[in-house]
């Protein structure tokens, strides 16, 4: 049987996810079947189906996570991290089938929320070709990725956003191909992978959908570990016009690099 591990991207910086990250897990997630890797620098919390991996210094999240997967037996690892607040069950059989059709048609990276491309839907299934001209094609939300093929695409002291935006430049270079595709989680909402949309926290800040989170679930004692993101901010990071979001984008960071936040 093919091998499969969730790997959870963090560090001790975001020790205060820990908690709503690990209560989503067994909230929505009560019967997950693969081990569950969860990295950080020194720290744990105590949990019976999550292993820390500590990694030591923080040498920043590729660093790190390269770090981490030597010690990961695994063909493909599903990538998620640690403001991923899980907010709806996980259908463990999906998943399993999701993860069968990445090894039956050789898929390095499986993305498994949206967006994706009605130009290259594949007839017949339930995904869609990711192609290399796609911004953001082999983005850090949640995803199964074949673990070699992520290794080899982690490059040293990068971070999060670097990786993001400039890794197509890198497998360009190295004249690699690697298999993208995205589930149709919007045409097939049964089968999509779902957690605090946006994520939890943004730019540092606990997003809107966040702070809904930690509160409706009994977690606002942990409000006060960070700010939270303005409502305007969160407005403007999140027009969808494409030529308002040049005019947004702009503004939010003016008003980020001022410590503006309303």
């Amino acid at each position: 049987m093919m091998k499969l591990a969730v790997v959870v991207s963090s560090c001790d910086a975001f020790r205060d996810c820990w908690e709503p990250f690990l209560y989503s897990l067994d909230t929505y997630w009560p019967d997950c079947q693969w081990p569950v890797y969860m990295v950080s620098n020194e720290q744990a919390m105590p949990h019976d189906k999550v292993k820390f991996i500590r990694v030591g210094d923080d040498r920043g999240w590729a660093s790190n996570l390269k770090l981490a997967l030597q010690q990961v037996e695994a063909e493909y690892i599903l990538y998620l991290q640690e403001d991923y607040f899980l907010n709806r069950r996980v259908k463990t059989e999906v998943l399993r089938e999701q993860l069968e059709y990445c090894r039956a048609e050789r898929v390095d990276y499986l993305r498994l929320t949206p967006p994706f491309f009605d130009a290259h839907i594949l007839p017949g299934s339930d995904y869609a070709v990711s192609p290399p001209s796609a911004p953001y094609r082999l983005c850090l939300q949640a995803a199964l990725w074949k673990k070699d093929t992520l290794d080899k695409l982690l490059i040293p002291g990068f971070n999060a956003w670097q990786f993001e935006r400039e890794i197509e430049s890198y497998i360009r270079k190295q004249q690699w191909e690697v298999n993208s595709r995205v589930l149709l989680s919007l045409h097939y909402p049964e089968k999509g992978f779902y957690y605090v949309p946006d994520t939890a926290v943004h730019k540092g800040m606990w997003s809107q959908n966040g702070v809904d989170f930690l509160i409706s679930h009994g977690f606002e004692h942990l409000l006060a570990k960070r700010k939270i993101e303005g409502k305007l901010l969160t407005r403007l990071i999140h027009v969808e016009n494409k030529v308002a979001r040049l005019f947004s984008t702009s503004l939010v960071r003016i008003l980020l690099k001022l410590k503006v936040n309303v």
